[in-house]
């Protein structure tokens, strides 16, 4: 692999979905990088004026209030709102980062989340989502049932789809095919 095809590509700054051979490449979304130590990470945020705060299923108020030393930790800014970035850490690395954007969340929190910076064919992914550019993008894939939401209803579809060659996981929740919830996971390719 050529060098510059292992550097990070930050989504922030760079269309990534627009690069040649961005599979290849090590995503990095507001500072966050694949890799990156958890350490780093703090320190990152903390010359942003942002927090890690502790998520995930079963943990408790005073562990979500506390420091990020859980295996997932969401971004936010310092006395408020999610920016849609959840950070995954295997021991001390962050192994994937998921970026989030939902069609019924609050105006404070669409107005800062971080997909409204992204450039290029990165922005239309995630701001005006359909399934024709899901194709042109990531490829075609089945679509299956999202296990890790709950069960489907009448109305709300929990689809996921994979692309381990590039190390992304589409979770879409639909309804009547509208997207309501589109996030993206980004993870080493395998």
């Amino acid at each position: 692999m050529m060098a510059q095809e292992t550097e990070s590509v930050e989504l922030t700054k760079s269309d990534l979905f627009g690069l040649p051979n961005w599979q290849t490449r090590t995503v990095g979304v507001d500072g966050f990088v694949l890799g990156m130590t958890r350490e780093r990470a703090v320190e990152v945020a903390n010359a942003k004026n942002l927090r890690l705060v502790p998520s995930g299923p079963g943990l408790t108020i005073a562990e979500r209030r506390g420091s990020c030393v859980q295996a997932r930790c969401s971004v936010h800014w310092a006395h408020g709102n999610w920016l849609g970035i959840d950070l995954f850490f295997d021991g001390n690395k962050i192994n994937k980062i998921a970026v989030g954007l939902s069609a019924d969340m609050d105006p404070e929190d669409k107005e800062v989340n971080i997909a409204r910076e992204f450039k290029g064919l990165t922005y239309q992914f995630f701001n005006n989502y359909s399934e024709r550019l899901r194709n042109q993008i990531l490829g075609s894939a089945e679509a299956k049932r999202d296990s890790s939401m709950p069960r489907d209803t009448d109305h709300l579809k929990y689809l996921q789809y994979e692309y381990p060659q590039s190390g992304v996981v589409l979770h879409l929740t639909t309804n009547d095919q509208e997207p309501i919830d589109l996030t993206l996971d980004f993870s080493a390719p395998r």
